[in-house]
């Protein structure tokens, strides 16, 4: 497997624009209730929310809403009483909108930008990443995952970038899809399509972050290593967590990588 790097994501930086960053988020979430390539996961992250005292699932990092809404639709679908939480550190507010409103309120948000390593003040309920943990170094990672042991709250982490020369390709007809997308999101803004076609900053973004994100994600082995770092760091008598990694097959080739962490009860 191609070595883990770090390299820079153009929209996680202070100085994108944020009305690009909302474009490059928006079309992100596009693709994703689109073609929800983690419908593949959801039946492993159910099974944890079976375990959980938890009745609220709050996203971290969620960007324009990721696979938000399909999930909230399969937690209806089954009966389950979870609402899922949007929050993120450069919140895209319009597409929540939507989103709270399509959803009937069973998707709500932490309005407030909330970095999800200074999250004190963020709703208890079992954490979820979607195509997010990718974003963090080894240090960071570990942070979130200690946060989550400490409060006593599930995590799950999701990813469906891979360090692979195929995921790395793929990038290049998702950035091309782009041009064609752009004017058919809702809300539509006249925004999109400055950064999109005048200066194409949009489309360069997620050409570039697209194989950043995929050289940057951890595998199942360094996620499990990461989890049990942090286990060792927690306060004695804490509650213990029991964890769970690896790969499965989504449409389109995708592969999601997967940890997920809950508490042991009883």
């Amino acid at each position: 497997m191609m070595k883990r790097r770090h390299l820079i994501e153009l929209h996680d930086c202070s100085w994108f624009p944020q009305s690009a960053r909302n474009c490059v988020t928006h079309y992100l979430q596009f693709l994703m209730e689109r073609f929800q390539p983690y419908r593949a996961v959801f039946p492993l992250l159910f099974q944890a929310l079976e375990g959980s005292n938890k009745f609220v699932i709050l996203d971290l990092c969620s960007g324009g809403g990721g696979p938000a809404f399909s999930l909230q639709q399969v937690l209806q679908e089954r009966g389950l009483s979870y609402r899922v939480c949007l929050s993120d550190k450069y919140p895209n507010k319009a597409v929540w909108a939507r989103l709270i409103n399509e959803s009937g309120g069973k998707i709500f948000t932490y309005n407030e930008p909330l970095d999800c390593l200074v999250n004190g003040e963020a709703p208890k309920g079992f954490r979820t990443m979607f195509t997010a943990a990718h974003h963090f170094v080894p240090a960071e990672a570990r942070q979130i995952l200690a946060q989550a042991i400490s409060s006593e709250n599930g995590i799950g982490i999701f990813e469906v970038t891979e360090r692979s020369i195929t995921a790395c390709l793929r990038t290049i007809p998702i950035c091309l899809f782009m041009f064609l997308a752009v004017p058919f999101l809702r809300p539509f803004s006249m925004r999109h399509i400055f950064w999109t076609y005048i200066a194409p900053l949009a489309p360069f973004s997620v050409l570039w972050d697209g194989v950043v994100s995929n050289l940057r994600t951890y595998n199942p082995q360094e996620l499990r290593t990461l989890a049990e770092d942090a286990v060792a760091g927690r306060q004695p008598g804490a509650t213990a967590f029991s964890w769970d990694s690896g790969v499965i097959n989504s449409h389109f080739g995708a592969r999601i990588t997967y940890l997920i962490g809950t508490p042991c009860r009883g």
